[in-house]
């Protein structure tokens, strides 16, 4: 069962900053905000979460509203750092490796400075789907899943889409700082890079 003291971006949500100015929204609505990632690989590195607490984005992705408030933030992004890509790590119980250690439910924008073909084949990961975001509901039931699309401004992006089989922390976070040549640092918990956070959110607030 879920008890607000124990997810961070209940707490954050509420006001509560645990990075500084990390953790301070960059834009908001009624029902998501978006901040800055710790453990960016790159500038730029953002994230949506919807206010209310659930573990995945499944029942989100047939909103007007939440694609609105994407394709808001990824246009700022791309402003400021080009084309970028989103994904999500879609999880189904709390304390799941495939959230990566945060049982609150996220959408990463990213910018995009490395081939998305070529980090899928590289991942260890085959059979890859593609499907548009409303179909993940329906397409994943009650498993965990991977999701990245390179078509973030769609009112309904088609993306890579994958059952996880075996739950991993950080799968695409792992996947990207591979291709980057970062695999070294790429875990967040022990590299937060809140430098390049602050960086992030600065910039992003200015500009949204």
């Amino acid at each position: 069962m879920h008890r607000l003291e124990e997810c961070r971006f209940c707490h954050i949500l509420a006001g509560q900053q645990f990075n500084g100015s990390v953790d301070k929204p960059i834009d908001v609505c009624d029902d998501y905000i978006s901040m800055a990632s710790i453990g960016a690989l790159i500038e730029g590195w953002s994230l949506v979460v919807p206010r209310e607490h659930c573990l995945s984005l499944r029942d989100h992705y047939k909103s007007s509203t939440f694609f609105q408030f994407v394709q808001s933030n990824v246009q700022n992004v791309e402003r400021q750092y080009g084309p970028a890509i989103i994904f999500e790590h879609g999880a189904n119980h709390h304390g799941s490796l495939t959230s990566c250690g945060t049982d609150h439910a996220h959408l990463h924008i990213v910018p995009q400075p490395f081939p998305i073909n070529a980090m899928l084949e590289n991942s260890g990961i085959s059979g890859w789907q593609k499907i548009p975001a409303s179909q993940i509901q329906s397409a994943a039931h009650d498993a965990e899943y991977l999701f990245l699309s390179t078509s973030p401004l769609s009112n309904d992006p088609i993306g890579f889409f994958k059952i996880v089989d075996t739950p991993t922390s950080q799968f695409f976070r792992h996947a990207i700082a591979a291709t980057l040549g970062k695999t070294a640092t790429a875990d967040y918990k022990q590299h937060p890079h809140l430098d390049v956070s602050t960086r992030t959110g600065e910039r992003l607030r200015r500009a949204a």
